[in-house]
């Protein structure tokens, strides 16, 4: 059984090949996961207009108001528990 008071196990930060930034880390199942800057040219500058985040080889492709939206839940879970209001 996963240990739930275990911060990012094998957290390790990086740059892709193209300098996009790369945090690698397990899960509390063990699986490899990731949380990189997309090449997405959606802003100006590269690699702020979306991000990849999951599990390796089955990642999500979120754009800036997605992850927003995605934090205001997990923020919200943090706080007090649950994820919205019933």
């Amino acid at each position: 059984m996963p240990d739930l008071n275990d911060n990012l196990l094998n957290e390790k930060k990086s740059r892709t090949d193209r300098g996009f930034q790369l945090v690698e880390f397990v899960d509390l199942y063990g699986k490899q996961c990731s949380v990189q800057q997309s090449s997405l040219a959606l802003c100006d500058k590269p690699g702020t207009g979306a991000i990849w985040i999951g599990v390796d080889k089955d990642r999500m492709h979120l754009n800036r108001n997605q992850v927003e939206q995605v934090v205001s839940y997990l923020g919200k879970w943090l706080e007090d528990g649950v994820m919205f209001d019933a």
